[in-house]
């Protein structure tokens, strides 16, 4: 059951046929006998408050949004105090922030760009309906703060970024990789480490550098050196071992903006990546193969902001982007599988 407090004014505004509104994204369609009822007491009703209980299970209609949290209108973040869920808490208008579901069903939010990047991290209760600022600045263009190297710290923080790679690992641990600054031509290749238990945040690997160059190695042999380069807008998959997988992305070559299709894993019990496929250089064509069919040269073109998933199975799948396809650039529409089993894409 809902408990919603509605002003009598307010609440007159809000039928419309056999219809409420809580919101201005969301209606929840009602019986004629219950609509008849909320009628009679906007009519008998003297008081100026009332309260509206409503069961969610039983009167909602299948297939339609509902509007838990925001505004209709751009609207200014409200932080609250740090590490304090609060029902006026509200990250604010952003784009291009990282997102994951957390093990316990709660979501996590980080950075973005909200009228300059930012690095506040921010846990939504899917219980509650409430937001918690968690870490890092309520101020746009926030500094890194990386401390030492695998160690965590309450000081410690990503700085800001947008467009960051995240996975949430089997143990309910919040990952994040790179992203861009905002100005053209700067991202990281840094990689973090959230422990929710703790609030404390950890610099696992990469630089504190900007636009650092990936270092290859060998083809799937891991050593400590091994990392990727700089990038944001890579598609990233978290494994049922633990293993997390990110593909592509954009980067910086010169002066130039470029796409990349290298597939990478790493291990978080080593602590080290492993570059497993794809190319080390940029703009690469893709190679498809017959439909259907894995095969050991298959690969998906260079691209960004693809979209990925896993399934029950383990599979991991990447969808579409903005890069190259087997003979040409521009928007895309492929549909990949990758079997980490057999190690080959489909």
């Amino acid at each position: 059951m809902v408990l919603l407090p509605i002003s009598l004014l307010e609440s007159r505004r809000m039928f419309k046929g056999n219809q409420i509104s809580f919101c201005p994204m969301a209606k929840l369609n009602l019986p004629a006998r219950l609509l008849r009822s909320f009628h009679s007491a906007l009519r008998t009703v003297p008081a100026l408050l009332i309260f509206v209980l409503l069961s969610h299970s039983s009167h909602a209609a299948p297939n339609q949004w509902t509007c838990f949290n925001g505004s209709p209108q751009p609207r200014d973040a409200f932080y609250g105090a740090l590490g304090e869920s609060a029902p006026a808490n509200w990250p604010g208008v952003r784009s291009s922030a990282s997102a994951r579901t957390g093990t316990d069903g709660n979501l996590w939010l980080f950075g973005g760009n909200s009228y300059g990047i930012m690095n506040d991290l921010w846990k939504y209760n899917t219980e509650t309906g409430y937001w918690t600022w968690m870490k890092g600045s309520s101020s746009p263009n926030a500094p890194g703060i990386y401390g030492t190297k695998g160690e965590g710290n309450p000081a410690n923080s990503p700085g800001a970024r947008d467009a960051a790679s995240t996975w949430v690992d089997s143990s309910g641990i919040l990952w994040l990789f790179g992203g861009s600054v905002g100005s053209p031509g700067s991202s990281f290749n840094d990689l973090w480490k959230y422990e929710p238990l703790t609030d404390n945040w950890t610099w696992k690997h990469g630089s504190d550098q900007k636009n650092q160059p990936g270092n290859y190695g060998i083809r799937d042999i891991a050593t400590t050196e091994t990392c990727p380069g700089a990038r944001y807008r890579a598609a990233s998959w978290a494994d049922s071992k633990g293993d997390l997988w990110m593909f592509g992305g954009r980067t910086t070559s010169g002066s130039q903006q470029v796409a990349l299709n290298d597939f990478w894993r790493y291990n978080p019990t080593s602590n080290r990546w492993t570059w497993v496929g794809g190319s080390n250089t940029f703009n690469s064509r893709g190679t498809y193969g017959v439909q259907g069919v894995q095969a050991p040269d298959n690969i998906p073109g260079a691209r960004d902001g693809s979209v990925s998933w896993t399934d029950s199975q383990g599979n991991l799948w990447l969808f579409g982007g903005s890069g190259f396809g087997a003979t040409s650039g521009g928007f895309l529409n492929d549909l990949w599988k990758f079997t980490p089993s057999t190690g080959l894409w489909t």
